[in-house]
């Protein structure tokens, strides 16, 4: 499974993607973002007791005024909206972020939407958000954990228990659920990054 590196969105379904970021990092507001766009008052975040820093945001500036809203979430991916709101577009720059694509993933898959999103990975290629091959799951770290621990030779969790978390968390592949035929598969896939 190649790490996903960047999703992104516009036009209508920009905020769409902003708002399932949103469900997984700890996000001002669209309307709040959208209004520090506009000239008013910047996001007001919450204090964090160290070591926890919480989200950073700034405006990114050009000879033509502000281009867009930059935060970066504590950690450490990026989440970039256009002054015109048109465009939003959220960066995985570090290893082992497949848990948290997987999760944005998971958040746009419920909407209603076709063609409304693209995934770029660290190799260049790109798919559809629709046609993301990876693994998604709520507490996707369950599945990293067992995969990790089956490539240690760790037979513990019973697959009953792994497919019970599968079902409980909408683990999928490739669009699929996570069942008994493809959970070699599913974890392998976990394991990777």
């Amino acid at each position: 499974m190649k790490r996903v590196y960047r999703i992104e969105s516009g036009g209508e379904h920009a905020q769409a993607l902003y708002n399932c970021a949103g469900q997984v990092f700890e996000l001002p507001s669209w309307q709040e973002i959208a209004d520090w766009l506009k000239g008013g008052p910047a996001p007001e975040l919450p204090e964090k007791r160290e070591p926890h820093r919480g989200a950073a945001v700034g405006l990114l500036h050009a000879y033509r005024g502000v281009e867009a809203a930059y935060i970066e979430t504590e950690g450490g991916r990026r989440i970039i909206v256009s002054a015109d709101l048109q465009n939003v577009t959220v960066e995985f720059p570090l290893p082992g972020s497949i848990i948290a694509a997987g999760e944005l993933v998971r958040h746009a898959w419920r909407l209603p939407h076709d063609n409304w999103g693209k995934v770029t990975f660290v190799d260049s290629t790109q798919v559809d958000l629709d046609d993301y091959p990876g693994p998604i799951g709520l507490n996707m770290y369950l599945a990293r954990r067992h995969a990790m621990r089956a490539q240690l030779g760790d037979t513990r969790f019973p697959t009953g228990d792994i497919l019970r978390h599968a079902e409980k968390g909408g683990w999928c592949l490739r669009g699929r659920p996570v069942t008994q035929a493809n959970l070699g598969e599913f974890l392998a896939a976990c394991a990777e990054v």
